[in-house]
């Protein structure tokens, strides 16, 4: 029998309510809510690195935030290593919150301007308990080093450093508790392209010399495919697609993901030159909702079918998972 998966959403949902007006009130008209995610059911095993996926407004964020806690779902379960995180209480989700730890987009808003590089990380470390106040700036040094700064910057404000360097305070600060899941949001989105490869290197040379696990949100998917094993295509708060990454890339089942990889820039002369596709249309409001598949409206291949009823994640081939009525063939690249 094998290992259960590190972390495992089971049908995940996240909800929002949207403030009534006074007159909505009282009309007594009845609220409304924002689906960012969705029925959300996904694995993320020991070592790996699992790439999450879609268009801006598709629920990847949200999905991120819920799992470390900051929103609270509206059902389904978190569990990590077998424990329904989901279910505990705010003082035992606190004593969990160390194995699961989160590199924000923002390298200039995540940290506070006020404090030093060391007071950031002292904190860290005093807060979780992690190590004798004696030891805690050896740690620190320690934590610096792995993420390619020096002791000498321990004492300089957050703007002294480039946007490259603060996200690397960014992961050292994920690091100090020890993490078993790192979660990075779009963690390179906000960097500039000569450094953005050198922060993916670091946290694939992090993951292998420390076992850490990923969970990867980007909607770059040349980004995505360098770093992951597996991917997750999202689009209005559901999984569209999930799969090993090289065949989810060479031969995508879903036409939403079929479109994505057409309309990613090409990095050859000889590909530039293909015709790429674009998404025509609008992203649905998450208010509304289509009915049936929610990308029918946009889908070059949507039947009657695909407006009436929506389709449930499924495995079409091996290890390969899609929610369509009509899965590409061969797939679409």
């Amino acid at each position: 029998m094998s290992n259960p998966p590190l972390l495992r959403l089971e049908s995940l949902s996240t909800r929002f309510a949207i403030p009534q007006g006074i007159l909505d009130a009282v009309r007594r008209k009845p609220k409304q809510y924002l689906t960012a995610v969705d029925q959300v059911t996904l694995d993320v095993e020991s070592g790996d690195t699992l790439g999450l996926v879609g268009e801006s407004g598709c629920g990847k964020s949200t999905l991120a935030k819920t799992v470390i806690g900051l929103y609270q779902p509206t059902s389904g379960r978190i569990l990590f290593q077998g424990e329904d995180l989901a279910a505990m209480t705010r003082q035992q989700r606190r004593a969990r919150s160390g194995d699961i730890q989160m590199v924000f987009q923002d390298p200039y808003s995540s940290l506070n301007p006020r404090m030093t590089v060391r007071q950031v990380l002292r904190e860290e470390l005093r807060v979780h308990d992690m190590c004798p106040p004696e030891e805690m700036d050896r740690r620190i040094v320690e934590l610096l080093e792995m993420v390619g700064l020096t002791e000498q910057q321990a004492d300089r404000l957050p703007s002294a450093f480039s946007g490259g360097q603060r996200q690397r305070i960014g992961i050292a600060r994920a690091l100090a508790l020890n993490p078993k899941i790192i979660i990075a949001d779009e963690p390179v989105s906000a960097l500039d392209v000569s450094i953005q490869a050198q922060v993916i290197n670091l946290l694939i040379e992090l993951q292998q010399r420390l076992g850490l696990t990923v969970l990867f949100i980007s909607h770059d998917l040349q980004v995505v495919r360098y770093i992951s094993n597996r991917v997750a295509v999202m689009y209005l708060g559901r999984t569209m697609e999930l799969g090993e990454t090289d065949p989810l890339f060479a031969h995508p089942l879903h036409p939403y993901t079929d479109i994505l990889l057409k309309a990613a820039p090409r990095m050859t002369a000889e590909a530039r030159q293909k015709k790429t596709a674009a998404i025509h249309g609008d992203l649905p409001s998450p208010i509304h909702l289509p009915t049936g598949c929610r990308f029918h409206p946009r889908c070059p291949y949507a039947t009657d079918l695909c407006r009436q009823a929506e389709p449930e994640l499924r495995e079409v081939c091996p290890g390969r998972f899609c929610a369509c009525h009509h899965p590409l063939e061969g797939g679409g690249v």
